[in-house]
């Protein structure tokens, strides 16, 4: 559930306190929006590392990235991801191991 700035401003202010969070300087991030997410990662100072579809996708953003964005209505859902980076290395070496099939073969087994 996505929270207002104003409902923690209000509880803020209730308390008389000052609440400060601050996040990662940059993390990734899974993002599912409207089919213009890529424009609204780029305005919030992101970088898209990977897209699955038009709606979603795998970014790179500042925590004050993340934040605006999950602020935006167009933006359904976005949360942080983290990777095995040793399994991405073991994948990515078997990966650029595998031949892909010459035009008009098939592999079948």
């Amino acid at each position: 559930m996505k929270t207002t700035e104003s409902n923690s401003s209000a509880t803020a202010e209730a308390m008389g306190a000052k609440i400060s969070i601050k996040g990662p300087p940059r993390a990734m991030y899974l993002v599912v929006g409207n089919d213009k997410t890529d424009v609204l990662v780029a305005q919030a100072g992101g970088q898209i590392t990977l897209r699955f579809t038009a709606d979603k996708v795998l970014a790179v953003l500042t925590y004050e990235g993340y934040l605006s964005l999950n602020r935006d209505s167009r933006i359904f859902r976005i949360g942080p991801v983290n990777l095995d980076m040793e399994r991405l290395k073991r994948f990515s070496r078997s990966f650029s191991q595998t031949v892909a099939p010459t035009s008009g073969t098939t592999n079948v087994h």
